[in-house]
């Protein structure tokens, strides 16, 4: 299994701060690769486990 850990594989881009505006996330115009409900489901396992 690979490790999902960047959120751009479920569709959403992290566009930083930037002059007054707080860093947010985006919605990408490309089909994400794994769902936005899998992605956050498999994070806490891959912070807690190291290889």
């Amino acid at each position: 299994m690979i490790a999902i850990r960047n959120s751009v594989y479920c569709r959403k881009i992290f566009i930083p701060k930037y002059n007054d505006e707080e860093g947010r996330f985006v919605k990408g115009q490309h089909e994400p690769i794994v769902s936005e409900a899998l992605f956050h489901e498999v994070q806490p396992t891959i912070t807690t486990k190291t290889i």
